[in-house]
């Protein structure tokens, strides 16, 4: 894996679940750098939310569920939503 991949890797993974301002700037910051990254990471990244939503999902579903779902409230899921734009 290389340095960069390991960089946005975790970058995004401490991002997804994070709340307010925090997502906002780091959706500005994928859209800013989309064109720019390599393949593999647009991959990776488009995994890593796609995978997450399906989970948020899941959890918004729930009845049970107390805890926030996976991409945080609406306000971050709509961040999420705008760097899943990408490729959707």
């Amino acid at each position: 894996m290389t340095k960069e991949k390991i960089l946005w890797r975790g970058a995004l993974q401490y991002h997804i679940g994070r709340m307010k301002y925090e997502v906002s700037e780091f959706a500005d910051l994928v859209e800013q750098e989309w064109h720019n990254l390599p393949e593999e990471i647009k991959a990776m990244i488009k995994q890593e939310v796609e995978r997450a939503f399906y989970y948020d999902c899941r959890d918004r579903m729930a009845k049970d569920n107390w805890d926030l779902p996976k991409l945080g409230d609406d306000l971050d899921r709509d961040e999420w939503m705008r760097i899943r734009k990408l490729w959707k």
